[in-house]
């Protein structure tokens, strides 16, 4: 899992671009859901958010593994 994220990510000081983009795009993910599920329908705006969510999680367990091994 180590090599999944340092290829992805590459080493904890050269996250940089690449770690904000994946937090940011998440992030907008769960605003998105959050707006869809407020006005249309609260079952695809619960998937986008839980998409999002998973995706900052997901990068903050690769951080910790990258920290980890460095």
């Amino acid at each position: 899992m180590a090599k999944f994220f340092e290829s992805s990510y590459g080493s904890p000081r050269a996250v940089g671009r690449n770690g904000y983009l994946t937090v940011v795009s998440s992030s907008v993910l769960m605003v998105l859901g959050l707006g869809i599920g407020i006005f249309r329908s609260w079952q695809a705006g619960a998937l986008l958010i839980a998409i999002g969510a998973a995706g900052v999680a997901v990068f903050l367990v690769g951080m910790n593994i990258l920290r980890r091994r460095a």
